[in-house]
């Protein structure tokens, strides 16, 4: 009696409403499952309570009671189940972590094993399926908007095209152009310098470089 005592004392430090004691196994349910998940806490608690599988066999001439392992239930916020397994420290009476550590998203329970009346049922659960089936919509929508901006862009280059092609009359060139000659002397004097100077750039030429000269 004393040695529970001991070992209630240290499961204060795992928040839990329950505690099935089994022979080496202390059972800790979380408060928040009698909240958020009533009907599998009535279910854990009951299997656990009739739970034999990892003690030694009822009434066994030779069995003692004593307890060294925790197995925790907690809820998280997101309302999944974190299980974790901690280990009596003979020594100090401390837990100590020794795994593994995994979390539960509870889907639906059943009163049967597969079958029968539906005990719970999670509303907020999506099947795998759906959610690859909304990733393939948004990359879906994607390839949508991407091909509608290829054909905006080949409709506007095809417009540009036909704006370049298509000849336009220019009302400036028509007004400023001016085919008449100098009427007087120093603008004939004038044009013809510029005349000139523009003969001269086109027969210059550059030199075309042949290689290094030979010494």
């Amino acid at each position: 009696m004393k040695h529970r005592t001991q070992i209630s004392e240290i499961c204060l430090y795992v928040p839990s409403i329950r505690m099935s004691f089994l022979n080496f196994l202390l059972f800790s349910l979380s408060s928040r499952f009698s909240i958020e998940f009533p009907s599998i806490f009535l279910c854990i608690a009951t299997v656990f309570d009739k739970f034999q599988t990892f003690s030694t066999p009822n009434h066994h001439p030779r069995s003692q009671p004593f307890f060294d392992h925790v197995f925790s239930f907690s809820v998280t916020p997101d309302l999944k189940i974190w299980f974790r397994n901690f280990q009596i420290v003979d020594e100090t009476l401390q837990l100590q972590e020794i795994g593994p550590r995994f979390v539960l998203e509870t889907i639906r329970i059943f009163a049967g094993s597969f079958d029968g009346a539906v005990l719970y049922d999670n509303p907020d659960y999506e099947s795998p399926n759906a959610k690859r089936r909304a990733i393939k919509l948004a990359s879906k929508g994607k390839y949508i908007e991407k091909e509608l901006h290829k054909k905006a862009a080949i409709v506007k280059a095809q417009q540009i095209k036909e704006v370049i092609a298509e000849k336009v009359e220019d009302p400036v060139g028509e007004i400023f152009e001016v085919k008449e000659k100098p009427s007087t002397e120093e603008a004939q004097r004038i044009a013809a310098i510029i005349d000139k100077k523009k003969k001269k750039k086109k027969l210059v030429k550059k030199a075309k470089y042949t290689g290094p000269e030979s010494v």
